[in-house]
């Protein structure tokens, strides 16, 4: 009996997941009848079977079902929204039976209730509802003939009637109690339709394979890549020794010919070295053990290649066993949007792209959730009510587009909606007000920067308490769900039209190209996407800007840091090298004593008594067997950051210099403000680091719009901007208040990375005053130019 309560319960998430998806269909196609016929069917047959091993509440509901279904197939009513939520509720119902199964202590939910309401449904069906009349009415057909009577359109399969082995969550049904978490299906691969065709001859059919197995094959094939690894490394020192030996031959072998010379014989010939030495020469057979090392090479080449191909392709042929395809989770994320926009009132649709792409069985379930709630904040957050989006001349209903697209090792997943955008003004005042940021350091931030905030735990925009949001439970769950599974975020939001959430996800959890170095006697690893270019470190790239460290790499400065120095250690010897790193949009330079190169990892979780490290990712084993640390790229940066290597911020309580304030007493005049205008936060916060040690007030703005923002309100002695800027370039900034009355005559100096002659007449012949380049900047040079046009800070 076990037994087939475990096959029962494979089968019957097959069949509730076709229900879901086929009911979801319904909804958008009301008078499809092959929908309703295969829905039907699998009612009925989940009713059979659940009746078969005695789960007789379970066959109940299902047989409920089977007698509402069957009223819409014969009579052709058309579905409504009531019938299909009284469905979908008692999809949810036997996914709730089915995952207490295993647990006597969980009581099993009433169905009465759903029994109650299914009745009801049955009733509505039955009596013809007035929504199904209005859309069975079929416009005329206009031409010259008689009118024909409406044929439905062939239906387009749908997922809903390909059902994918994983069922949608309990959990994602809000408007139905949520119940305890439905068991792990047991089959690895997408199932075959429930009643399928017969095959032809030759077609094998499917195989269900518990995943604890493949998880198994896996993990030995992950072992199995390691080993290849070490047996390269083998073959490398194999491969180096072997080389020493054809030299020693290649010498032996000119010692022969220096010995057969007429001059040596003749001097050696009857003495006892020239016989010793024709004696070791001649049982050094040189040229067979030449012949039979190149061979040997050869061989050992051949087989490696060969085994190195054999390798990968098991790997990849077990890790395609625990491929699915993003449509797998279609059907659960449409029913969050579903239930969450009948819930709020706002009518929503929801558009998949990319169903076809193929996941990791364990990073589609590692990203189910944050998905979700993506969608029900873009639904609750993003989208307007139907009266507001009908002001803004939008339709009633909201789209919402979810996106999935591999691009090599990665996974690119978006979430876009139509709606309102995010109220960045809103962010910064609950940043400030959770003490997050102070209001001169939220004030200077870039929307980008901003948006990071929105991940922090508490940080919700939610005017009211709702069961959907409101309760303090933001997109920190979404940041602790993207840390585990490796991945990132970015937003990209414009008011009125809309917000996007870019996910970025390594395609394998396990396996991963990576980046190797050394510091100390240990070795690290950073994954290779998070690498930018390595950099041989000389004396002439260092230097300091605002008191931090700095490298110069093409023209720019990047904040520095040794990996020494984030070890914590006492000593900062001077690194050899640097590894440009990137998160998030900004950049950092991480010095190592020596690069190793690129390698396959196969990370593995720290084991448990060890804890959890917040700087740690995982380990991976080299080909000496020794483990190396991967580090969290993420963590590296925050460190970076604290420590004065990353990104320096402005004084907290306001923007002048604690020092220049401490000097300056309160019988002085204000301090002249400087506003530097760049897109790059880094060179943001450098520029102002060097303007606060000469004593002026500086103010921040990312862009030429937010400049004439900040302009406007008054108080600018003098701007300090860069060239190359989104929305509004420096050169344009500059030709704009060269044409008001008003900035007429502001002085403006231009700092940028163009440094060629055409580029500072560009710049100067816009009307700026002076033309600096990054490059070659430094505080002495910027404080002289800038004095020269206003005068010194403290006058």
């Amino acid at each position: 009996m076990k037994d087939a309560i475990k096959y029962f319960r494979i089968e019957a998430q097959e069949h509730l997941e076709g229900l879901n998806a086929g009911l979801l269909h319904l909804e958008c196609e009301p008078g499809d009848r092959e929908t309703l016929k295969t829905l039907f069917r699998l009612a009925h047959t989940l009713k059979g079977s659940a009746r078969m091993v005695a789960l007789n509440d379970v066959g109940a509901v299902a047989h409920k079902m089977e007698d509402v279904l069957g009223v819409l197939r014969e009579g052709g009513t058309a579905t409504g929204e009531t019938v299909i939520t009284a469905m979908l509720e008692a999809v949810h119902v036997i996914e709730q039976m089915l995952s207490v199964l295993d647990d006597a202590a969980v009581p099993a939910p009433d169905t009465a209730p759903v029994i109650n309401r299914l009745q009801g449904a049955l009733e509505t069906a039955r009596a013809g509802a007035p929504e199904a009349a209005a859309r069975r009415a079929a416009p005329p057909v206009k031409g010259d003939g008689p009118v024909a009577p409406a044929v439905p359109a062939a239906p387009t399969p749908a997922p809903a009637l390909a059902p994918a082995p994983t069922p949608a969550p309990a959990a994602l049904a809000p408007t139905v109690p949520a119940g305890p978490p439905r068991p792990e299906p047991e089959a690895a691969v997408a199932a075959p339709e429930p009643r399928p065709a017969p095959r032809p001859a030759g077609d094998k059919g499917m195989l269900r394979v518990d995943l604890v197995k493949i998880d198994h094959l896996a993990n030995l094939t992950g072992e199995l890549v390691i080993s290849k690894i070490r047996l390269a490394d083998h073959n490398a020192r194999v491969q180096g020794l072997a080389n020493d030996i054809l030299r020693s031959i290649r010498a032996v072998n000119d010692v022969r010919a220096w010995f057969q010379s007429k001059e040596v014989r003749h001097l050696l010939h009857g003495t006892a070295q020239g016989e010793a030495l024709a004696t070791i020469l001649q049982r050094t057979r040189t040229v067979a053990l030449q012949e039979g090392f190149k061979g040997l090479l050869a061989d050992a080449k051949a087989h490696a290649a060969q085994l190195d191909n054999l390798v990968s392709t098991l790997h990849e042929g077990v890790m395609d066993l625990r491929m699915l395809p993003a449509s797998t989770l279609s059907t659960a994320l449409h029913l969050v949007v579903r239930e969450t926009g009948l819930h709020l009132g706002r009518p929503t649709r929801l558009e998949v792209e990319g169903e076809h792409i193929e996941i990791d069985k364990a990073l589609l379930e590692g990203i189910k959730e944050p998905l979700a709630h993506l969608l029900r904040n873009a639904v609750d957050h993003g989208l307007e009510s139907p009266e507001e989006r009908a002001r803004a001349g939008k339709p009633a209903t909201g789209t919402i587009r979810l996106s999935f697209l591999r691009h090599g090792a990665m996974l690119h997943v978006s979430v876009a909606d139509d709606g309102r955008g995010i109220d960045l003004e809103r962010v910064r005042d609950k940043a400030v007000a959770l003490g997050m940021l102070e209001p001169a350091e939220a004030e200077s931030m870039r929307p980008s920067e901003l948006f990071r905030y929105m991940m922090r735990p508490g940080l919700s925009t939610a005017e009211r308490v709702t069961e959907v949001s409101g309760r303090g439970v933001g997109l920190d769950v979404v940041a602790a769900a993207l840390k585990g599974l490796k991945g990132n975020v970015e937003f990209a939001s414009a008011p009125g039209r809309g917000t996007t959430v870019h996910l970025r996800f390594p395609v394998n959890l396990s396996t991963l190209d990576g980046f190797l170095f050394v510091c100390g006697h240990r070795t690290y690893g950073v994954p290779l996407e998070a690498v930018v270019q390595i950099r041989h470190l000389q004396q002439v790239d260092r230097g300091i800007c605002a008191q931090q460290p700095v490298i110069q790499v093409e023209g720019r400065s990047l904040p520095y840091v040794s990996m020494q120095r984030l070890l914590g250690a006492d000593m900062d010897e001077p690194a050899a090298d640097a590894v440009i790193l990137h998160w998030a949009g900004d950049q950092v330079a991480l010095g190592v004593d020596r690069v190793v190169g690129v390698r396959t990892m196969i990370v593995k979780p720290l084991v448990e008594h060890v804890g959890t490290l917040p700087w740690v990712s995982g380990i991976t084993m080299l080909s000496s067997g020794r483990p190396a640390v991967v580090l969290d790229v993420e963590h590296l940066f925050m460190e970076s950051s604290r420590l004065g290597g990353g990104e320096p911020r402005a004084p907290r309580g306001g923007a002048v210099a604690p020092a220049q304030a401490a000097r300056r007493g309160p019988e002085q005049a204000p301090a002249l403000t400087v506003l530097v205008v760049d897109d790059s936060l880094s060179a943001r916060m450098m520029e102002k680091g060097m303007l606060d040690a000469g004593g002026y007030r500086v103010v921040l703005a990312s862009d030429g719009a937010e400049a004439l923002e900040k302009i406007a309100q008054g108080g600018i002695d003098l701007v300090l901007s860069d060239v190359e800027m989104p929305h509004m370039t420096g050169l344009e900034l500059v030709r704009h208040l060269r044409g008001q009355g008003a900035s007429q005559h502001l002085p403006v100096v231009i700092l940028s990375s163009l440094g060629s002659e055409v580029d500072r007449k560009r710049g100067l012949d816009v009307g700026a005053d002076a033309y600096l380049v990054k490059g070659e900047l430094n505080q002495v040079s910027l404080l002289q130019t800038v004095a020269r046009l206003i005068g010194n800070a403290n006058g």
